[in-house]
């Protein structure tokens, strides 16, 4: 799980605060696989809220749909083209149950910190439809919607085919011992390339 963690933390490196969730899951989807990892992606709604600033992040339709009617008018749409994708997530089964948001960072580019996100969970497909976080040291409760809206399934197809070499490069700096923090500083590529 070493490996893992340290994929994780180099793919939320790479990416930082670009809002980019498809392309995060197609990366860490392809390293993950190379270290011997299954995951599955994950289209979900998140509903984010910073308790401080009382800010409150959606993405995705169930989530919007949870916005009082009350508070409709004071909403601003930070949405590209206003068009609601919603978030991806990647969940794995074994050898742990895990849901994993990389791109949870994204919200620094609204002014809101955030970690890549890694959390055991009790199910990879709860009862419920939803898994709820609480990120004590950043002051955070995250709500997250299992979702059918598959906007963002071809973004993340196209970044598999995408990032088919650097999963593979990625995978070998990290099974070679690297931490993520080397690996940040040999990448020659960015979310970008």
């Amino acid at each position: 799980m070493i490996q893992l963690s340290e994929a994780i933390r180099a793919v939320g490196d790479a990416y930082g605060t670009k809002p980019d969730c498809a392309g995060v899951a197609a990366l860490l989807k392809l390293t993950a696989g190379h270290l011997g990892y299954d995951l599955t992606p994950r289209p979900v709604a998140l509903r984010a809220t910073h308790i401080p600033s009382e800010q409150v992040f959606f993405m995705g339709p169930r989530a919007t749909a949870l916005i009082p009617e009350s508070a409709k008018g004071r909403v601003e749409d930070l949405r590209p083209a206003s068009t609601d994708t919603g978030h991806m997530v990647l969940t794995m089964n074994a050898p742990e149950k895990l849901m994993i948001d990389a791109n949870l960072r994204q919200l620094g580019s609204y002014g809101v910190e955030a970690p890549s996100l890694v959390v055991r969970v009790q199910s990879t497909t709860p009862e419920s439809g939803e898994w709820k976080v609480a990120l004590e040291a950043f002051d955070m409760v995250l709500e997250y919607f299992l979702d059918d809206n598959a906007a963002l399934m071809g973004w993340y197809e196209e970044a598999l085919v995408k990032h088919t070499g650097n999963a593979l490069l990625l995978a070998e700096m990290v099974g070679s011992g690297m931490s993520s923090a080397e690996i940040g500083r040999r990448l020659t590529w960015r979310s970008g390339a």
